[in-house]
């Protein structure tokens, strides 16, 4: 559902779209503090700049210019101008985001989620939503490495709905938490309805069926299962582990690129549980 109103409260928006309790607002800040950093790191540099070049040019009156006295000012000069460029750099793309994604937020309710621009937002229901995808983009470059945690949503209406590529909401993690845990809360019975008739249920690349586990051509018992997940690895990709008790490596490490990963894992535990109550 798609809506063109310019309201920005969130309490009225959750009312128009009856999606109970408003929870937590998310949006793009109109200016970062990193930004205001920069400007005033701007400003002394450019203060400096212009001290240096005023300085050189009284004493180029008197001295010549291929001393190395004016090397040096000329240096200075040029490595400051070029750290100023650099804040310059990142001021611009700050503004770049505030123009560009200014009006763009989430609201969570209890009952589901809003998402888009303050001229074009999308309301979407918990029990409307078919698949959860979540997926981690890892980014090199030189010595820095980052990761973006991106959320793709589709629904029973065939709207898909992708948060966290435009933009990283503060507490990323926590808020693609809040919409797998919400959202499976009515995928489960369907995922736990189907291994009951037998059918095996499939997560990206684990499947689920009455033996066990299974993992390309690995298959682990309900009763030898342990579940972990981590946030690790050389280059932080947030990995889903599966261990067997007592052994040191684990049975499977996949990316968490697969769909509704808290059924999957609301699967599993409640077949560990009837296992191992031999129900």
């Amino acid at each position: 559902m798609t809506s063109q109103h310019m309201t920005d409260d969130p309490l009225s928006l959750g009312t128009q779209y009856g999606l109970g309790t408003h929870r937590a607002t998310y949006k793009v800040p109109t200016m970062s503090q990193d930004s205001v950093n920069y400007i005033i790191c701007l400003i002394i540099f450019t203060i400096c700049i212009i001290g240096i070049g005023l300085l050189v040019r009284s004493h180029s009156v008197s001295v010549d210019f291929h001393t190395s006295s004016a090397n040096l000012s000329f240096f200075i000069v040029f490595l400051l101008g070029s750290l100023a460029l650099v804040i310059l750099v990142g001021v611009l793309e700050n503004v770049y985001h505030v123009i560009r994604y200014g009006t763009l937020g989430l609201f969570l309710y209890d009952d589901g989620f809003i998402y888009g621009t303050q001229t074009s937002r999308q309301a979407v229901s918990w029990q409307n939503v078919q698949a959860v995808w979540h997926k981690v983009i890892v980014s090199s470059g030189g010595y820095v490495t980052t990761s973006r945690d991106v959320y793709t949503i589709n629904c029973t209406d065939g709207t898909k709905i992708t948060i966290g590529k435009l933009y990283q909401f503060k507490n990323m993690v926590q808020i693609g938490h809040v919409i797998e845990t919400e959202t499976a809360r009515y995928l489960f019975p369907a995922a736990l309805n189907r291994y009951r008739m037998g059918q095996p249920v499939v997560f990206g690349p684990l499947t689920v069926t009455r033996e066990g586990l299974s993992h390309r051509s690995q298959r682990l018992p309900w009763t030898r299962i342990k579940r972990r997940r981590i946030l690790s690895n050389e280059i932080s990709e947030s990995r889903l582990v599966i261990r067997e008790p007592g052994k040191r490596f684990a049975w499977a490490s996949i990316n968490l690129d697969a769909p509704q990963v808290e059924v999957f894992w609301m699967l599993v535990d409640h077949m560990r549980e009837v296992s191992l109550s031999g129900v």
